[in-house]
């Protein structure tokens, strides 16, 4: 599991990601154009420009993990904000 939190922000969890290999096509392609790696089992920080890639690429994916994550990326990157993702 991926627990996603806004950098320097809650110590709770605003997102728990249960699916990754529904969302692992998108996290290869950002290491494709970014060199930045989600790691299931260590911690990244995710700029909002490499936020708005995710949201682009999974523009037409209708599984509900990559929905759920998209829009929640779509207000973190909206407001600027930097998140963290931490595997287990």
């Amino acid at each position: 599991m991926l627990d996603i939190f806004p950098l320097g922000g809650r110590s709770t969890p605003e997102y728990t990601v249960s699916d990754y290999s529904a969302l692992e096509s998108g996290f290869r392609h950002l290491v494709s154009l970014t060199g930045v790696y989600i790691d299931p089992y260590g911690n990244t920080r995710l700029y909002p420009d490499h936020q708005r890639l995710l949201i682009s690429y999974w523009k037409d994916n209708d599984h509900p993990e990559v929905r759920r994550l998209s829009a929640y990326l779509e207000e973190g990157s909206s407001r600027e904000i930097t998140l963290m993702f931490e595997g287990d």
